[in-house]
């Protein structure tokens, strides 16, 4: 009887082994294959106008860099689909565009974290060239912002929001 009681229990380990893997592979939130992004076009200057209520509320804009401007207004709302590895362009007033890559997953560290996703973001001027590519890691739910160039004696400005 004693041989039986090393086989039982390293079946008994095997099963509690085999049982906690396939749990923690379901309690893993799925890699999307792509994500939603809400963006909001801004024209920020030093002329007369403060914050446009249509904006919403972000309180980035009352902080610096940002608050070196004494007047934001939307251009324009929109929507886009960022499919991994898949450029979405987005055509601004100023006749640039921004390009945005969803690259990545990044998974948390710690319980409780939140899943963030990485996009790159591209701007091709107007007359050709291109801004430098950025590369944001972000949560969803969480804006962020890209500067598009000159506009109207100021700066276009496209404020980001992604979710899976």
């Amino acid at each position: 009887m004693t041989n039986l009681r090393p086989a039982m229990f390293a079946a008994a380990a095997a099963a509690l082994l085999l049982l906690s893997a396939s749990a923690g592979a379901q309690s893993a939130p799925a890699a999307p294959a792509a994500l939603n992004a809400d963006l909001m076009t801004l024209h920020a200057h030093n002329g007369k106008g403060g914050i446009d209520g249509k904006i919403g509320k972000l309180p980035q804009l009352k902080k610096p860099p940002f608050s070196q401007f004494k007047s934001w207004k939307l251009l324009e709302k929109s929507k886009a689909t960022l499919a991994k590895d898949v450029i979405a362009a987005v055509r601004l007033p100023n006749g640039n565009v921004v390009e945005l890559n969803f690259k990545a997953v990044v998974m948390p560290q710690k319980v409780g974290d939140p899943v963030k996703y990485t996009v790159t973001t591209l701007v091709k001027k107007s007359d050709g060239s291109t801004m430098p590519v950025g590369s944001v890691t972000t949560k969803a739910g969480e804006v962020f912002f890209v500067s598009a160039g000159q506009h109207l004696m100021g700066v276009i400005m496209v404020a980001i929001k992604v979710s899976p």
